[in-house]
């Protein structure tokens, strides 16, 4: 049985909680097969930094894409092609710096913990 979490509303995902412990992260733009733009960038730091902050039990996120085409098409080219290299660094710069890691509270390995998970997250492309 799913229901829906206690959250704000993200313009770019869908979350559903499975059960107590599993939360599913859907990426929801599938028109643009899930391709990663600057507001899913900036869903995507919020949702993480909410479950880091408040874990609530949770002990599974599956991160999966809507739609039938594809999981992620990676980075928004299409975004990307209309900013100007002044735009493009703060987009950038969020997808680079570990989402503020060092700015979470709490003990130091659930900061080792997000940050690794970031930076995988950022090597696979899908920040």
């Amino acid at each position: 049985m799913t229901a829906p979490i206690e959250t704000p509303a993200f313009e770019t995902l869908a979350l559903e909680r499975v059960d107590e412990h599993v939360t599913i992260v859907r990426l929801n733009r599938p028109d643009a097969s899930n391709a990663l733009n600057t507001q899913m960038g900036r869903d995507l730091v919020r949702c993480f930094e909410d479950v880091a902050l408040d874990p609530a039990n949770l002990r599974c996120i599956v991160l999966t894409g809507s739609g039938d085409k594809a999981f992620c098409a990676g980075g928004d080219l299409k975004e990307r092609r209309g900013m100007t290299d002044e735009q493009w660094t703060p987009a950038r710069d969020l997808r680079a710096d570990g989402a503020g890691a060092d700015r979470l509270p709490g003990p130091d390995h659930r900061r080792r913990q997000w940050r690794g998970l970031w930076w995988r997250l950022r090597d696979r492309g899908l920040l």
